[in-house]
Order: C-alpha cells, then structure tokens, then sequence
C-alpha cells in the first residue's frame, strides 16, 4: 500500500552547488528506486544549528512530500544513511486533514494587548468609574 510521507534532508553546507544538485538528484534517484515518487519539493534554504552535527554549525534543509510503498521506508533509510554530505534526515507519515481551516476569531484589543477574561473585566470596571 503505498501512502504519502514527509521527507526533510539536512545537507551539508560545505558542499559545492554543483555537488549539492548531485545530491539531491541523489535521493530523488534513491526514492525512484524504492519503487517512490516525488509529489512536491520545497527549498528550505540554509539555517544554523543549535548544536554541531557532524562538526559542522549549519545545513541545507530540505522537505518532499513523497509517495512510498509503506514496506519501502527500511529500504530508504538504510540507503539514506550511506549517501555522503546527508548530515540528517526525518521521514514521517503526512497526516490526512479532513478538517476545514478555522477561520481566527477577531481580536478585540489593539495589537500588544491579551484578550483574558480578567482583562476584559478590568477594562470594563475601569470605564464604569469614569476613569
């Protein structure tokens, strides 16, 4: 059964652009052959970490919506794992939303101030005494 995941890459950011273009084409080639396919790719540029990872303090990020075989995701993660300058990766299954969108509610106060009950109270006693 094939089902749709969450595919975010951090590449290193040592990398050459050309080398990098290599890469990715890289895991697309690596997700073709585990029977995947690419529905959607999103540059997330480069971030600095929190922490090194690899002794290195920043990364390329980058996130695919991909559709898999569910028996495939082992087989990708091992082949992920030996590819060169692929500093992390996370796979997670997409959740189906079925919900609508909540529209947000009006704020009533101007911006900077909190909405709390309490506030709203104050407020009020506050324009009863005339103050």
């Amino acid at each position: 059964m094939k089902r749709n995941y969450e595919l975010t890459v951090v590449l290193s950011a040592q990398l050459s652009s050309t080398d990098l273009t290599k890469l990715e084409k890289s895991i697309e080639n690596l997700l073709t052959k585990v029977g995947g396919k690419v529905q959607k790719k999103e540059d997330w540029g480069s971030r600095k970490f929190s922490y090194e990872i690899q002794k290195q303090t920043e990364g390329y990020y980058r996130h695919m919506i991909v559709e898999l075989p569910s028996d495939a995701v082992d087989k990708l993660r091992s082949e992920l794992m030996l590819l060169q300058g692929l500093l992390r990766y996370l796979i997670v299954v997409q959740e189906k939303s079925n919900k609508k969108q909540e529209t947000p509610k009006e704020n009533k106060f101007p911006s900077g101030q909190l909405g709390t009950k309490k506030q709203e109270a104050m407020s009020k006693e506050h324009m009863a005494n005339g103050r």
